[in-house]
């Protein structure tokens, strides 16, 4: 295995296109399951949604390099939109807000502690630490010397929820961060780590920025783990192990423990169960099914993945073909909106959208920015009294305990 690959090896790319070695970002699959790294190597990811991913980080580093590095080309969101990022991916205005989600937060940490000189973004890490030739890429991060304070920014792009608490990409980079200032075991007793996931296409009730603060000696636990998963993913002796972080894993379609699980809970599902199931019994029995109903969607993504490898290969599968796919309609990209216009006027069409209002979040933030330009308080019930948060309903959900660590911390 090639442990020396670093992200920057791959041409236009903001994270690796191809599973190579060991990498941080891979870190949600190894570190729970150590035999899923022998199963990923040299497997393309080329789905949707890692293709966005590398989109709207270039984009955020754009927009940020604006702000901290005074010699960068100046980008706003006219030159950006309806463009192609360098990965071939259109930017729209959904990246272009999350791109400045992303963004905003930075600029508000920084403007409050004044540490914008001090931000490094999307800068590389050495993680010799954990594994020999390791290394990473930290979308943003800021080391407040008043404060004592180390803060790391991670960026997310996609729909499936990533906990920030514990999260072991996170943690690697505040161990190479630590290792490459020279803070041990002892010194980092004084030391705040604060992690900040951005995860703008994600709902969440703590919004599209969640963090979790941790002392840093606290880490020193999760540092000894990470190494001995490294260690032993690397050595192809792992053991396969199924949970929620199968649904990253580029190697599930050939995983024998996911089919094993698969199949076992259609024995589960189809076997005679008592109707009326309460007190803790059902809790379990619910906690089961969901986890079965998440390993089989799973296991779906991965044989239809390998399908299609199939048939683009010129394979014959009997029930199966491809079938080229098409999106909603949209202008193309040099369309003449005046002469659109004018043809529709000639035929008696109205094609010209009304005046929208900006989203109640897009709202109070420029209000906000309107009474500071102002020298006066921004008073949110001028604009809140015009909007709503209604509630969806109340749903069930599991307590993994996470919580409580972020409220009371680790003791």
């Amino acid at each position: 295995m090639d442990s020396n690959h670093s992200c920057r090896d791959c041409k236009n790319c903001l994270r690796c296109p191809v599973v190579k070695g060991l990498t941080p970002i891979g870190s949600r699959e190894w570190f729970y399951c150590e035999g899923s790294q022998l199963l990923q190597e040299g497997e393309p990811d080329k789905s949707e949604s890692t293709r966005d991913n590398i989109a709207c980080h270039w984009v955020a580093n754009h927009f940020l390099a604006s702000y901290v590095n005074k010699d960068a080309e100046i980008k706003t969101d006219v030159d950006l939109i309806n463009t192609l990022a360098p990965n071939d991916v259109l930017i729209d205005d959904e990246m272009i807000d999350a791109a400045k989600t992303y963004v905003t937060d930075i600029l508000k940490y920084c403007n409050i502690h004044g540490t914008l000189s001090f931000v490094e973004v999307d800068t590389e890490v050495e993680l010799d630490s954990f594994y020999p030739g390791m290394k990473g890429h930290i979308d943003a991060c800021v080391f407040n010397t008043a404060k004592a304070e180390l803060v790391i920014w991670l960026l997310k792009y996609e729909y499936g929820h990533v906990d920030v608490t514990e999260n072991p990409e996170l943690m690697l980079y505040a161990g190479g961060i630590l290792d490459e200032m020279g803070i041990d075991g002892i010194a980092d007793q004084n030391l705040t780590i604060t992690f900040k996931m951005v995860q703008p296409r994600s709902f969440h009730h703590d919004g599209p920025v969640r963090e979790w603060t941790v002392n840093g000696s606290d880490l020193r636990p999760f540092f000894n783990q990470l190494k001995a998963a490294a260690d032993i993913a690397m050595q192809g002796t792992g053991q396969c192990i199924t949970g929620t972080h199968c649904r990253y894993c580029k190697g599930r379609y050939k995983c024998t423990a996911l089919s094993k699980s698969v199949y076992n809970a259609f024995d589960v599902i189809t076997s005679t169960a008592p109707i009326n199931i309460t007190g803790n019994n059902l809790s379990v029995e619910l906690k089961l099914f969901r986890r079965m109903s998440e390993l089989i969607k799973y296991r779906l993504s991965a044989l239809e993945t390998q399908t299609e490898r199939e048939l683009l290969a010129g394979k014959v599968l009997s029930g199966f073909k491809l079938q080229q796919g098409y999106g909603r309609k949209r202008w193309c990209k040099d369309t003449n909106t005046k002469e659109v216009l004018m043809m529709a006027d000639l035929l008696g069409v109205d094609l010209r959208k009304p005046d929208n209002l900006d989203t109640p979040t897009q709202s109070i933030v420029k209000f906000k920015k309107h009474a500071k330009a102002m020298g006066v308080k921004y008073d949110p019930k001028v604009v809140e009294q015009y909007f709503e948060t209604p509630k969806t309903g109340l749903k069930i959900v599991e307590d993994d305990g996470k919580l409580a660590k972020q409220v009371f911390g680790n003791g």
